[in-house]
């Protein structure tokens, strides 16, 4: 199975947006510039999450865009239904009406397409924005500690020896 790239953009609009819950309005040419959506389609696709209910919008200078729930109550599955519809098994959308009437756990193929998008809506289920919100900050904690750390090591750096072996910080 495979997500869009809509429902991908609008994720990573979503983990902005709620970066910033409870503080301030996030403006739509700050996701685009942050997350390097185009903001053209950025504006669409946060129109889709506000028909859905996910975020609200604010006009002015002071505007943008809010959650209308905490991010712990905003999964990735809201996310990829507001944009895509809800989860259905692709033999729902293969087979005639005819076929679809019948048991969908008596093929093993429909057996399998039903467990799959059970196991991919459950584990979208799990994946709030607030622990999304808290692996980003992880990743750019661990990613400026190594910045730090590369800088540090850097030739010329106070502390680090030169070509010669000699620390630029040591005494004449």
């Amino acid at each position: 199975m495979r997500l869009s790239q809509r429902a991908d953009y609008a994720a990573h609009a979503m983990v902005e947006i709620a970066r910033w819950y409870g503080e301030r309005p996030v403006h739509a040419t700050e996701i685009a510039k942050r997350q390097g959506i185009p903001e053209p389609y950025l504006e669409q696709l946060l129109l889709a999450l506000r028909r859905a209910a996910l975020v609200r919008s604010y006009r002015g200078p002071g505007g943008g865009y809010t959650l209308t729930r905490p991010p712990a109550a905003i999964s990735l599955a809201d996310i990829v239904a507001a944009l895509e519809g809800p989860f259905v098994p692709p033999e729902e959308t293969l087979h005639d009406a005819e076929a679809a009437d019948s048991d969908p756990l008596s093929c093993p193929i429909r057996d399998a397409w039903h467990l799959a998008t059970a196991t991919m809506r459950r584990i979208l289920d799990g994946m709030t924005l607030e622990i999304l919100v808290e692996r980003q900050r992880e990743i750019e904690r661990k990613s400026a500690a190594g910045a730090s750390k590369n800088a540090a090591l850097a030739p010329g750096a106070a502390g680090t020896p030169d070509a010669n072996g000699t620390r630029s910080d040591a005494p004449i």
